[in-house]
């Protein structure tokens, strides 16, 4: 485990706090599947696209979180969105 110092403070996405951060920026077009294909990862996710990387971009940033959230905070909302059944199936 981290330190208080750094797990609760210098390391901690904080509301309102610049941290400097490594980003990656993807810009992703959505293409449809074969009929087959959609139908089977339906049935297993609930998705039906497909999802193609055309344009990245790796670099040094500075970021500002909007909320702090708690552990459990962020795995409910994950839940909810349905990811959680996509991860828990693989």
């Amino acid at each position: 485990m981290l330190p208080a110092l750094l797990s609760e403070q210098l390391c901690s996405l904080r509301q309102g706090v610049e941290r400097f951060a490594v980003s990656v920026i993807w810009t992703l077009r959505r293409t449809p599947k074969e009929e087959g294909q959609q139908q089977q990862q339906q049935q297993q996710h609930g998705v039906g696209h497909r999802y193609e990387v055309v344009d990245k971009w790796f670099g040094r940033t500075i970021i500002r979180s909007r909320h702090q959230l708690h552990y459990q905070q962020v795995g409910t909302g994950v839940c909810r969105s349905g990811v959680c059944k996509s991860c828990l199936a693989s």
